[in-house]
């Protein structure tokens, strides 16, 4: 995704209110993406959802397959997000992912091997103050 289609993509989503409520409360403010982050308890509930990649020059899509957490301390919560990606070619960087179930969330991917399946992976990591 070049750098225009990655700002109509975040600035649509953010126009709209596009991420889900459940995952953002207050969506609206510069920070919308952080924000609409959620826990990794959230992110758990989502195993197995399909993103569509926004913007996108071939049809690609990525499945929520692992939510690791990671060691922290009482006041941060570190976790990462895996996802099986549609497209072998998928790129490290920040992507718009819109949800099935609805919403647009960008997040910063980078590439994290091959799974069994020969499906490339992509992970997001987050560390989280409170």
């Amino acid at each position: 995704m070049n750098k225009r289609e990655f700002v109509l993509a975040t600035g649509a989503a953010l126009a709209t209110g596009g991420t889900s409520a459940a995952m953002a409360p207050n969506v609206g403010q510069a920070a919308a993406a952080s924000q609409a982050v959620g826990s990794a308890a959230q992110w758990r509930s989502r195993l197995g959802e399909r993103f569509d990649v926004f913007g996108s020059v071939v049809p690609a899509h990525l499945v929520l397959t692992r939510v690791d957490e990671h060691a922290g301390d009482a006041l941060t919560s570190q976790f990462s997000l895996v996802f099986e990606s549609s497209d072998a070619a998928s790129r490290a960087g920040t992507q718009v992912l819109q949800a099935g179930s609805g919403g647009s969330l960008a997040l910063y991917l980078d590439r994290a091997g091959v799974a069994e399946t020969g499906a490339a992976l992509m992970r997001a990591d987050f560390c989280q103050l409170g």
